[in-house]
């Protein structure tokens, strides 16, 4: 159904929830299996036939968000804005006791 999911007028983002699509694929944690990436891979490419944006959130990993980003995907979802400013603070902390 991708690819008429993607022609769907008004819809400009095809977003790919990556823990989702690892347990409805029986994988859950399974990042790196190379069905989930053809799956993902099959995402990216009818988002792009169909001039619509790829997204996928559920990565949490920088590395991991830098390598989908490579393959296509033009914007990720991630944590929240409170775990990002909880880790700032968490280093600034750590930085200033000298862990």
């Amino acid at each position: 159904n991708l690819d008429e999911i993607a022609a769907v007028e008004g819809i400009d983002v095809i977003h790919i929830g990556a823990n989702d699509l690892l347990v409805s694929m029986g994988k859950p944690g399974r990042f790196d299996d190379p069905a989930i990436l053809d799956a993902q891979q099959r995402v990216i490419e009818a988002a792009r036939r169909h001039g619509k944006f790829a997204g996928c959130g559920g990565i949490r990993d920088p590395k991991r968000q830098a390598e989908v980003i490579g393959r296509g995907v033009r914007f990720v979802t991630t944590q929240a804005d409170s775990a990002f400013l909880g880790g700032a603070a968490r280093q600034w902390v750590d930085t200033v006791r000298g862990d």
